[in-house]
């Protein structure tokens, strides 16, 4: 297992696409641990117990060529995450699940976001991208849902709210 990520990725891997550290026991991301990695395009971090990043600069040198970003167990305040992912520029799918978080952020070129098994209790009117053809808010706690909320998602093929406390 990787306990930890600190900048193990050399200079030769500047074409690596795709990159899965799902299921180890990482807790924390050092700064400069992605810097060599411009033409990353997926990450997936799903599976781990992640407590600590060490910079909101982690994920910079990503911003411009992520655009799949998959995470779950991530023990931070939902601030603090969606500070971290809103810095990453051309995110088109986004899975954050099992991470407590209590809102949704917007991020504008979204196609996919799975927000699964979270403490979500509402949504504001303009929490999601006209680009969204998916969105999964399964097992959160929500116990209501308006019209307006999905009045602009001409593009949306799957909702998926199950596992809620909704009520009509």
């Amino acid at each position: 297992y990787i306990l930890k990520l600190d900048k193990i990725f050399p200079s030769n891997l500047k074409n690596l696409k795709e990159l899965y550290l799902n299921y180890n026991d990482i807790s924390s991301i050092d700064r400069d641990v992605f810097e060599n990695l411009n033409s990353l395009e997926k990450l997936d971090l799903r599976e781990n117990q992640i407590k600590k990043i060490d910079n909101s600069k982690t994920f910079d040198s990503l911003s411009n060529s992520l655009t799949i970003l998959r995470i779950s167990h991530f023990e931070f305040d939902s601030e603090s995450l969606w500070h971290y992912i809103t810095m990453i520029k051309n995110l088109t799918e986004l899975d954050i699940s099992i991470c407590g978080l209590k809102n949704i952020a917007f991020m504008p070129k979204l196609n996919i976001l799975k927000l699964e098994n979270n403490n979500i209790n509402d949504i504001s009117d303009n929490s999601f991208s006209i680009s969204l053809n998916q969105i999964s808010l399964y097992k959160n706690d929500l116990t209501r849902i308006k019209a307006s909320y999905f009045r602009e998602l001409n593009n949306l093929v799957i909702l998926n709210l199950g596992a809620n406390k909704i009520e009509f």
